[in-house]
This record gives C-alpha cells, structure tokens and sequence, in this order.
C-alpha cells in the first residue's frame, strides 16, 4: 500500500513539472514577441529621426543619380522667386545655396508654415524633374540664434 501512494505522488509530481516547464515556456515566447516588438518598433522610429538631407552644393555633386528619385534637400528660400496660384493652390519658389550663388526651381502643393519666409532655411521631399524640384513635403527649419521681434 505504500508502494501505491508512492507512485501516485511521484506521477502527480511528474504532472505538475511537466506543466509548469510548459507554463515557463510558453511565457518565455511571448515575453520574447514583446521585446523583439518593442526592439523593431524602437528601430523604426530611430530610422525615421534620422533622415539625412542633402544640401544643394550636395545635390548637384550628385549628378544624374538622383534625378528621378524621392530625396531630401535643404536650402534658403530666395524671396524674389515666390509665387502663389490660387486657383491650383501651387506654389513656385526657388532655393539658394549657403552662399547664394546657385539656385533651384521648386513647385509646392500643400499647406505652406506661417513661418515661410524669405531668407530662412527650408527642408523639402520630393524628386528632382525636367529642372525643377517637385516637393511633397515642407519643413521650414527653426532658426539657430533667437531674434526678438
């Protein structure tokens, strides 16, 4: 008789660890998902802060293999060259490079900042096209040194 409850005690034993190897298992996989979630999604947004964009001086010493492609430029904004159509809601401007001597075309479609103003640094997206940069997107950069108004 003592055999027997042994041998219960020892198979129910048998039962529990099998479970719980199970249990720990099955939260080490799960737990596993979650950080290499955490970890891609971490990733992605580094990715995304850190765009590089490419100056016009840049650009140009591209040559032809940018031409065509989606690329991000920067330069300031030529204030002679800004033109507004309402009726298309398309806006034209150009873009100079640090020292003002080289300048590109851009067309524009979409909201424009309040802060769009002549002379100050702009960010654009888009592709470069028949001579004129065709952005998609618009960030005018904030100002390195404080000015009051």
């Amino acid at each position: 008789m003592v055999s027997k409850v042994g041998a219960a005690g020892s198979a129910s034993a048998a039962g529990q660890g099998k479970k719980s190897f199970w249990r720990r298992r099955r939260f080490l996989i799960a737990s596993l998902a979650i950080l290499l979630a955490m970890a891609y999604l971490m990733l992605n947004a580094f990715n995304s802060f850190g765009t590089y964009y490419l100056t016009l001086d840049e650009f140009r010493a591209q040559g032809a293999s940018v031409y065509g492609t989606e690329v991000r430029i920067t330069g300031k904004i030529d204030g002679a060259s800004i033109s507004w159509d309402n009726r298309s809601r398309v806006m034209a401007f150009a873009i100079t490079n640090a020292d003002g001597r080289d300048r590109m075309p851009v067309v524009y479609s979409g909201v424009v900042p309040d802060t769009f103003k002549a002379g100050n640094d702009v960010v654009l997206d888009g592709k470069y096209e028949s001579g004129t940069f065709k952005a998609t997107k618009l960030q005018v950069k904030c100002p390195s040194k404080y000015v009051p108004l």
